[in-house]
């Protein structure tokens, strides 16, 4: 029931931004560099994050999709960042720890880290947050001199469990305008909190 609530509730925002045009204006072979949040403040990022909306592009097969997607993030030095994620797989035997993101080097341009070899030019961007809500990032794996992405992934986080209207429409909006996305592929993530990461706050 709380998942066709939702999808309902996605439907309604997804036709109210896509009402306003949003998804038209941009050309993807056209659009800039994909850039950053401007003014970063790392630390006031630090703490758990719940993914609440995501895709990946190619899309990932059914038997892949993992819920109870959560992040504990920290601030390291020189404003270097570490996502560490747990998610359950859909077999739903046992949590799973995800480390792709755990060590993310800031590459000197606003809100963009590296990841992973070097010559794999892989970059997580910070495209926008207000820090005690929500937070929208972009793996771009693979990325050209145009910033085009071999392939990606888009996800909008939360502080909570849930996220207010208001801000799944932001983040949408954000998505359409400049991240050139249509709303395909999208999905909710599933949270009965069993992968809770409170217990790694404590022992940070």
């Amino acid at each position: 029931m709380a998942v066709l609530v939702r999808a309902i509730f996605f439907a309604l925002i997804v036709a109210v931004v896509g009402g306003l045009g949003y998804p038209r204006i941009c050309i993807p072979d056209t659009i800039p560099l994909i850039k950053g949040f401007r003014n970063l403040d790392v630390t006031k990022l630090t703490g758990i994050w719940y993914s609440f909306l995501w895709r990946r592009n190619p899309q990932v097969p059914d038997d892949r999709v993992l819920s109870e997607y959560t992040a504990y993030v920290t601030a390291g030095k020189d404003g270097a960042l570490s996502f560490f994620i747990r998610a359950l797989p859909k077999d739903g035997q046992k949590c799973t720890d995800i480390n792709e993101a755990s060590s993310l080097v800031p590459t000197g341009n606003p809100g963009d880290f590296s990841f992973g070899p070097s010559e794999s030019n892989n970059h997580f961007k910070i495209i926008d947050t207000d820090y005690t809500n929500y937070l929208l990032v972009l793996r771009c794996y693979g990325e050209d001199k145009q910033g085009r992405c071999q392939r990606d992934a888009i996800q909008l986080w939360s502080r909570r469990v849930g996220l207010d209207p208001i801000y799944v429409y932001s983040g949408m909006k954000t998505i359409a305008q400049r991240l050139c996305k249509t709303f395909e592929g999208f999905r909710f993530s599933v949270h009965k909190l069993a992968c809770n990461l409170r217990e790694q706050v404590t022992k940070k």
